[in-house]
């Protein structure tokens, strides 16, 4: 899985009153369709986005949500391709993805 960090501040500003949540979408490289991430609001300001591929290239984008509905998505992120990564503590080896 990768974890996907996102700054609040980005969507601070808002007349609608306080930001109740998030949405988060990714689409692969050379794709337009953007697939949502999270099926309800996230509260905070990260997410583990799961299933995405090793290899494969990822953009993000975020939309705050507040008592006046969705607002706009935020620009997306710069491409970020998912590695797998191999390091070793106390002579164990452990597996994770990052970009």
């Amino acid at each position: 899985m990768r974890k996907l960090w996102f700054e609040l501040r980005s969507f601070c500003f808002s007349s609608g009153g306080p930001i109740s949540g998030y949405w988060i979408e990714k689409r692969e490289e050379n794709s337009d369709k953007w697939i949502p991430v999270n099926m309800s609001p996230c509260q905070s300001t990260y997410y583990t986005v799961p299933s995405l591929i090793e290899d494969r290239v990822y953009e993000f984008r975020v939309t705050a949500e507040n008592e006046a509905g969705k607002g706009i998505p935020s620009e997306a992120t710069k491409p970020t391709k998912v590695c797998r990564i191999i390091f070793s503590i106390n002579q164990k080896e452990s597996f994770g993805f990052f970009s």
